[in-house]
């Protein structure tokens, strides 16, 4: 039969639907899992290969089964929970239970004790597989735990930059990078684009990136150019220092407009002339 037991099948893998369900339980009978093993139609009584006539009836057999519990498959999430069982018969193998019988022995009327040994098939479960079950608990601890991990680990990174690598100077520099005054920095950015770019290839020779990484560039620049003193430097770090740097910028910015616009009416006069 198929995966479930309910449809049969012609080819392997298959599967044996249980002989009896009772309260919910799968039962299968012991002729069922012989017939499964290769071991139904009298194969009990087959003389044995290599022990003198002996059969699986007069020596016994032990038997190893697998129990595979399924109820999460990965890609699928859960599923119905089911089993696969695999039996598997250890070969030359054998299993008996003896046991004492005390009696009167039938020669002299004295008592005695008999040995009796009784042989079978012994079943041994090895159950595996996954039972899967949703928890909030279970992924909120998960989600605590990773995440004090990877804070952990930041930390641990950070202070290794700061004071075991070589370069923790730099690192530490640049980590505390101070920002610019954003309000100049909204000033600037209500500027032409064409603005901008001309004032930021006058610093850098280049007009390269987004305007905003230009206005940055820009109040950067300014911070440090103006800063030629140890005293200044330590005022450009205070916001005054930021918004006062950012209107020499604009103030820069005006008087390259000015002159543009002198050019070109000294241009018109001469058309004119």
């Amino acid at each position: 039969r198929d995966t479930h037991g309910d449809v049969p099948k012609s080819s392997a893998p298959c599967y044996i639907a249980p002989d009896l369900i009772i309260a919910g339980d799968d039962v299968y009978f012991l002729l069922t899992l012989l017939r499964a093993m290769g071991l139904g139609d009298g194969a009990l009584d087959r003389p044995r290969p290599g022990e003198r006539g002996k059969t699986i009836r007069n020596s016994g057999l032990q038997v190893m089964v697998g129990v595979t519990v399924v109820s999460f498959e990965p890609g699928w999430g859960r599923v119905t929970p089911h089993y696969f069982l695999s039996q598997i018969p250890v070969n030359n193998s054998h299993h008996s239970v003896e046991s004492g019988v005390t009696g009167i022995n039938n020669i002299n009327g004295r008592p005695a004790r008999e040995a009796v040994e009784h042989y079978g098939i012994l079943f041994a479960f090895k159950v595996e597989g996954t039972l899967a079950q949703w928890s909030w608990f279970k992924i909120v601890a998960e989600l605590s735990t990773n995440f004090a991990l990877v804070a952990a680990s930041a930390a641990v990174v950070k202070y290794l930059a700061l004071y075991v690598f070589p370069l923790g100077e730099v690192y530490h520099k640049a980590m505390h990078k101070i920002s610019p005054n954003m309000e100049g920095i909204q000033k600037l950015l209500d500027k032409k684009d064409h603005k901008i770019k001309a004032a930021h290839k006058k610093h850098f020779h280049h007009d390269n990136g987004t305007k905003e990484e230009q206005v940055l560039r820009l109040s950067y620049a300014q911070v440090h150019l103006s800063s030629d003193s140890e005293s200044e430097l330590e005022s450009s770090h205070k916001p005054s220092g930021l918004s006062s740097s950012c209107r020499s910028l604009e103030q820069g910015i005006s008087q390259h407009e000015s002159q543009r616009s002198d050019q070109r009416s000294l241009q018109q006069a001469r058309r004119s002339a």
